[in-house]
């Protein structure tokens, strides 16, 4: 009898060595999840992710003829939503040629821990949309001085 393991590269090295990475499959599986349920991938609107520095990234959407009230930009639960949507009348403009889209769209990040929405402004057609990475200070490294008793709670075991 086989038994099929959860993670089928559990035995690699580095699955070996790794503790509470839980979380990224989970999102890992939701990302291909939300891929596999759009019944059509869109490229539109093109989008550049820039490192800026160590913790500052920017993420940019070419959006030639959208005004600041066509856009709505939202973080929720670690991901970054950007709605565009443009009301206009067909019948008040005439086109003898249309290669500007205008059409509605949405595109969502997927933000890592820790990473923060910071600003964002729509400056000459580019939406730039500002991350930063704080990390609490409760997660930053700390060095343990050896020989030092570290203070612990007691608990109903040991009293």
């Amino acid at each position: 009898m086989t038994f099929l393991k959860p993670f089928p590269f559990e035995d690699s090295p580095f699955f070996q060595h790794t503790i509470g990475f839980d979380r990224v499959f989970d999102q890992l599986e939701r990302v291909r999840g939300d891929l596999e349920g759009r019944t059509q991938l869109t490229k539109y609107p093109p989008y550049n992710i820039v490192k800026t520095s160590d913790d500052e990234f920017q993420i940019e959407l070419a959006l030639a003829g959208f005004s600041k009230e066509d856009l709505d930009v939202e973080v929720k639960e670690n991901i970054v939503s950007v709605k565009g949507s443009k009301t206009e009348e067909d019948g008040k403009r005439s086109f003898v040629h249309k290669g500007i889209g205008g059409r509605s769209f949405e595109r969502h990040f997927t933000l890592a821990d820790h990473v923060e929405v910071v600003g964002g402004d729509l400056v000459d057609g580019i939406l730039v949309v500002e991350l930063k990475r704080v990390i609490p200070e409760s997660e930053l490294p700390k060095k343990i001085k050896l020989g030092e008793k570290v203070e612990t709670k007691k608990t109903l075991l040991t009293e």
